[in-house]
């Protein structure tokens, strides 16, 4: 049902948003269960993709699962590179890691691309979605999912929390656009 649907998708959302979370801390407190975390998240991936199945058939759901896929590894390799500049500045901060700066800035850019691309083909499989308003959503994303990382980087945990309640916040909205326009395609 409609109400099915929106409910599965926020909750989708929302665990998407509470294990993105949870591997930020563990990755950044050096935690063992990292590997764990990161199979959730891309666990995460394949339920997406098995609602998508259902309304856009095997193989676009499978292209779906792929793009969320390369998003999560890009989040891990933002967050990896974040954890290693972080360190670098502590440990010198009169002279920054330029190398390691330039890599983040480029591993930045590539989410930021994935995400882009993941917003365009959203668009492409359905006309009730927006390309901008799709790009828009998952880009502020992005930057908020950054912020967190870098606030949990600085233990500002106060922050990184406050942070974390508009993530999961925005996630929901993420997904009521979604479900929204599933239900104006199929109901």
């Amino acid at each position: 049902s409609k109400e099915e649907l929106k409910n599965l998708l926020r909750l989708l959302a929302s665990q998407n948003s509470m294990w993105t979370r949870s591997y930020v801390v563990s990755y950044v407190s050096g935690l063992d269960d990292i590997i764990v975390l990161e199979n959730r998240l891309n666990m995460n991936a394949i339920d997406f993709r098995n609602v998508f199945s259902i309304y856009f058939g095997t193989k676009i759901s499978m292209e779906l699962e792929t793009l969320l896929r390369a998003y999560i590894k890009s989040m891990t390799e933002v967050l990896s590179l974040l954890k290693r500049n972080y360190l670098s500045l502590s440990n010198n901060a009169s002279s920054p890691n330029l190398v390691l700066e330039q890599n983040l800035k480029s591993a930045t850019d590539n989410w930021n691309a994935i995400g882009i691309e993941i917003a365009n083909f959203l668009a492409s499989i359905n006309p009730n979605w927006q390309a901008m308003q799709m790009e828009t959503l998952i880009l502020d994303h992005i930057e908020m999912t950054r912020d967190m990382m870098e606030q949990r980087l600085r233990r500002d945990y106060a922050y990184e929390v406050n942070q974390y309640d508009f993530i999961e916040y925005h996630s929901l909205l993420i997904a009521d656009v979604i479900s929204n326009g599933i239900i104006e395609m199929f109901y």
